[in-house]
């Protein structure tokens, strides 16, 4: 694959890198608004990882997930790794923000999913490939200055490519089942047009049951 051009080869390892297949998918929504009813946070907190699966959108990787809340703060981890052990990592982003939680308001349907509304503060990318490293500082990718191991913010601004806002609100659902005894945490499933949870009207209406979290013991 080293074939290719220097910068046509970086730029499109970048969009392989930087693609998110976990759970959120970040867009312009606005504000969440503070109007919400609260619910009792301490049920999800603490943090929750699905199993290391083969990764949807690039089949040569394994990927898993990882959403944790500490208090009022919210951070969704997506990396990437070269085995099927999920053991050789390549890369980690992270979603750092704060989040709100509704309780379901339809009171037809039993066991409802409740809403969630997050706040992205920030976004950071860290690169554990030291080739990777190479090449995104070779065409200063992101504005360069890329360190291996060394997370580093990133935005469209910065990035100047279709990579999203790094700062915007995300619109899911969540719901805490227990699955033979296990507490598992599901969050709602997106599309790309529909219910891709950049707004109020694109919120999701159905849970992701093929993306389950079980929380990881401390």
């Amino acid at each position: 694959m080293f074939l290719l051009q220097i910068r046509n080869l970086s730029l499109s390892l970048a969009m392989l890198f930087l693609l998110i297949a976990g759970c959120q998918k970040e867009g312009g929504g606005g504000s969440t608004g503070s109007d919400e009813k609260s619910l009792d946070a301490a049920a999800f907190g603490g943090l929750w990882q699905t199993s290391c699966v083969k990764d949807f959108k690039q089949a040569k990787f394994n990927s898993f997930d990882q959403a944790e809340f500490k208090g009022n703060e919210f951070i969704n981890s997506f990396s990437l790794f070269t085995d099927d052990a999920c053991s050789k990592l390549v890369s980690t982003r992270r979603q750092i923000g704060s989040f709100s939680l509704t309780p379901n308001s339809n009171k037809n349907i039993k066991n409802a999913p409740d809403k969630i509304n997050i706040n992205l503060e920030r976004i950071e990318l860290t690169i554990y490939s030291q080739a990777m490293v190479n090449i995104y500082n070779e065409v200063e990718y992101c504005g360069g200055d890329w360190q291996r191991k060394t997370p580093k913010i990133i935005s469209q601004k910065l990035c100047q490519d279709s990579f999203e806002e790094s700062t915007s609100s995300i619109f899911d659902i969540l719901k805490i089942e227990t699955i033979e005894g296990v507490e598992t945490l599901f969050f709602g499933e997106k599309n790309d047009t529909l219910s891709n949870a950049t707004s109020e009207s694109k919120r999701p209406s159905t849970l992701n049951l093929a993306r389950p979290y079980l929380k990881v013991e401390e």
